[in-house]
């Protein structure tokens, strides 16, 4: 065996891209060849990059043969961290009942084992299916209890994601300087932590807070900036979902130019990702006004 060595994000991105397929098949060859240690820890070590490059098919194959493995085993984290992936595959792909149903089990197993880290993941990814459904109330509900469980574990990277997550639902409660007070406290946590994509994260959010607010100029600034870093960080999904709010920012700006420009460089982006189910169909725009979207949660 030979170890590579990786000088830095923009190499291991391309290593992962290019040995995608091999990792996939290692995952489910671990779990059918009694390793179901290396499956379940190997599926939970490849989601965010199936994540970030709009591989929710691989997340949810990985994740599934993660389960089937976790399942023999005697250690209840290994079952809660399998199941809390495939549900996140699930969210993915709207199957939101489904996702709910093993989350409510996963939060369960680690309320049992007295792990409070795990249980705000699991308010976490209960409040991202209610976002993505469109239901900020009961989203902000779980990121709430997420927060004050991060806090009560003294995990501080937690705490600063809580706090962008619980800013967005507010922004989508029509509570826009509310949003603008948290997400401002998570952007200062993600900058002390050298959080780069949880900074991305909360500069979008701040970007449609901004724009809810008709402060286009800094909405279109926070925008920018979010774009920069994810297209930094090869999360090609979430970069064109923030060009295509830019492009939305520049529309309710009354700047039809900038806001096609931005719809279009954000089917630029997707065009690089080999998932057409990925699309957010920037380019059916009509050039008058943007369709409506659904509230994604950060």
């Amino acid at each position: 065996m030979t170890v590579e060595d990786v000088a830095d994000h923009r190499q291991a991105l391309a290593w992962f891209t290019a040995e995608r397929a091999v990792l996939v098949a290692a995952v489910e060859q671990a779990a059918a060849g009694g390793y179901e240690t290396h499956a379940w820890q190997l599926a939970w070590a490849l989601a965010t990059f199936l994540d970030r490059r709009a591989h929710w098919g691989d997340r949810a194959t990985t994740h599934a043969a993660a389960l089937a493995a976790a399942g023999r085993l005697t250690d209840p984290c290994a079952q809660a961290y399998a199941h809390r992936g495939l549900a996140l595959a699930d969210t993915w792909f709207g199957r939101y009942e489904e996702a709910r149903t093993r989350l409510r089990y996963v939060l369960d197993l680690f309320r049992e084992l007295g792990d409070l880290t795990g249980q705000a993941d699991s308010h976490r990814s209960l409040a991202r299916s209610y976002a993505r459904q469109g239901r900020p109330d009961q989203a902000l509900a779980h990121d709430q209890r997420a927060l004050d469980l991060y806090r009560r574990a003294g995990h501080r990277p937690g705490q600063a994601t809580a706090l962008n997550a619980v800013g967005w639902h507010h922004a989508h409660l029509g509570e826009h300087q509310l949003a603008l007070t948290y997400c401002r406290q998570a952007l200062a946590l993600h900058q002390q932590l050298g959080d780069r994509h949880g900074a991305a994260l909360t500069w979008d959010s701040l970007g449609y807070a901004h724009q809810h607010l008709r402060r286009y100029a800094q909405a279109t600034d926070c925008y920018r900036r979010a774009a920069e870093l994810f297209g930094q960080l090869g999360d090609g999904y979430q970069e064109a979902v923030t060009l295509a709010n830019l492009g939305d920012a520049h529309h309710a700006a009354g700047e039809p130019d900038q806001a096609r420009a931005a719809w279009q460089q954000a089917d630029r982006v997707l065009d690089q990702l080999d998932r057409p189910d990925a699309r957010l169909g920037a380019r059916l725009r009509p050039p008058h006004r943007p369709p409506d979207r659904p509230a994604v949660a950060a």
